[in-house]
């Protein structure tokens, strides 16, 4: 490190996250080493132990695979379990038309570690040091959870993003057969457009974490998009439309973010990708039936909550894929692992320990668009907040989100299956891991406080990056011309 006081952060963390009105932010704990060194780690999250096949891309090829993880049901016997006979018929058929697709349970052993086990094999599977493919005994690149995270925790999910490529369905009744029938037809005669993609990104200044999730995320993306000779009609809907006219590479900026604005949009030109960046709604606190039906909405310029069925009345998702970045977008986890980090009796503390009394779930918001008629391909979104700390590193004096643009435009725009082209962003976590216990072996050394601020910012990251999930399936592709 050049700059001994580059990892000092400001007393205050601002996380994008809205309720009662107002931001969240508070005040650092005054005492971070209990949080920097002592933050559990999601089990091997980022670390892949096997090498991904020559032909990731490929889910088809055996060598590759796709397969499907369901909860162990108590009562079955192995043969059973060794199928989707008790997953809904929608599941099963999806099973059935996937040639190879192996069918793995999940449960928690004796001692609380996670175990999948290949019923078929007779053999339990490690979750990233297993060799990948369809044959027993190996484990797919490809992985859909089926079931809620109560059943199937989202720490699975971290946890496989390691070293697979995994998606989430939560959805029941006449949602999933949406679903998984326009999955199975490959979103037959969708209206998804690739020339259309649409950046919507809510700024409320630069005192606001919003103006740098724009700057860091959305701006970048758009810059990105507008090199692309196929994107000939890209929508970049930022702020109030005028508080901004150029982004800090020069991309024109050019309407607001407002709820009318991403509605109308996205009826008038069916843009195949989304990327939104705003707060996440996460109130009221007092109020807790209120806050589980809204948590994670987005919050437009005017901090008005964009209601999903609102945009459904005159859109159809049709095969899009969206990238939400705002708090608890994908959903609530049922704890917080940021408890050690910003005290209880702070604002932030309060609404994370109140988001995390809701208990696990999936969000109103991926809920609405992969269950719609014709839905959603795939939704990627957050399960924890992002720390304003977590998109910049002050040393460089830059953004930390190459990772993000290159999946959301390098990947899906590169027909990439969104569990290959989101691996770009998990990959990030591993070294972020390694980074921290660096440190503090160095600050145990020196005693130096520059150590302890470098552990405590590499493990939010790396947690920033491992707890961003996807729900639909994680083969889903965008047609590419």
């Amino acid at each position: 490190m050049t700059d001994p006081d580059a990892w000092l952060p400001a007393t205050e963390l601002t996380i994008d996250a809205w309720e009662n009105g107002q931001g969240v932010a508070g005040a650092m704990t005054s005492n971070p080493a209990r949080w920097a060194f002592g933050a559990k780690v999601p089990a091997t999250a980022g670390v892949p132990m096997i090498p991904a096949p020559d032909a990731p891309g490929n889910w088809r090829d055996p060598r590759v695979g796709w397969g499907l993880v369901l909860p162990k049901t108590r009562g079955l016997t192995a043969a059973e379990l060794a199928t989707a006979a008790d997953a809904p018929e929608p599941i099963q058929a999806l099973v059935d038309a996937r040639e190879g697709a192996r069918v793995l349970r999940y449960d928690v052993a004796a001692n609380g570690a996670m175990t999948v086990t290949d019923y078929a094999a007779g053999r339990g599977l490690s979750l990233t040091g297993t060799k990948p493919g369809n044959i027993p005994g190996e484990l797919p690149m490809y992985l859909l959870l089926y079931g809620e995270p109560a059943t199937l925790p989202w720490s699975l999910q971290y946890a496989l993003h390691g070293g697979r490529y995994v998606g989430r369905l939560h959805l029941a009744g006449e949602p999933l057969e949406n679903y998984v029938n326009a999955l199975l037809g490959d979103w037959k005669d969708s209206a998804a457009r690739y020339a259309a993609p649409l950046v919507w990104a809510t700024d409320h200044g630069p005192a606001d974490i919003t103006g740098l999730m724009r700057a860091a995320v959305a701006s970048r993306v758009a810059a990105t998009m507008r090199t692309d000779a196929d994107i000939t009609d890209l929508a970049y809907l930022a702020g109030s439309g005028v508080l901004v006219a150029y982004d800090h590479a020069g991309t024109p900026v050019n309407g607001a973010a407002t709820i009318g604005g991403l509605r109308d949009r996205l009826a008038a030109a069916r843009p195949a990708i989304v990327v939104t960046t705003s707060h996440g709604q996460t109130g009221p606190l007092d109020d807790a039936a209120a806050m589980g039906d809204t948590l994670g909405l987005l919050l437009d310029q005017q901090h008005a909550l964009v209601d999903p069925h609102e945009l459904l009345a005159t859109w159809q998702p049709d095969g899009a894929i969206w990238y939400a970045h705002a708090c608890a977008s994908a959903g609530g986890d049922g704890v917080n692992p940021f408890a050690d980090l910003v005290d209880a009796g702070t604002r932030t503390g309060r609404v994370l320990d109140g988001v995390a009394a809701l208990g696990p779930r999936v969000g109103a918001l991926p809920t609405a668009l992969l269950g719609a008629p014709r839905p959603l391909r795939a939704f990627v979104g957050h399960v924890h907040p992002t720390f304003d700390w977590t998109l910049r590193m002050d040393s460089i004096r830059g953004h930390t989100t190459a990772g993000l643009v290159s999946a959301l435009y390098n990947g899906l725009c590169g027909a990439e299956p969104v569990g290959m082209a989101m691996d770009r962003l998990y990959r990030e976590a591993g070294p972020r891991w390694q980074q921290r216990w660096t440190a503090r072996g160095e600050y145990d050394r020196t005693g130096e406080e520059r150590y302890l601020w470098e552990a405590m910012y590499a493990g939010l990251t790396a947690l920033d990056r491992a707890m961003t999930v996807i729900l639909g399936d994680p083969t889903a592709t965008i047609p590419n011309p």
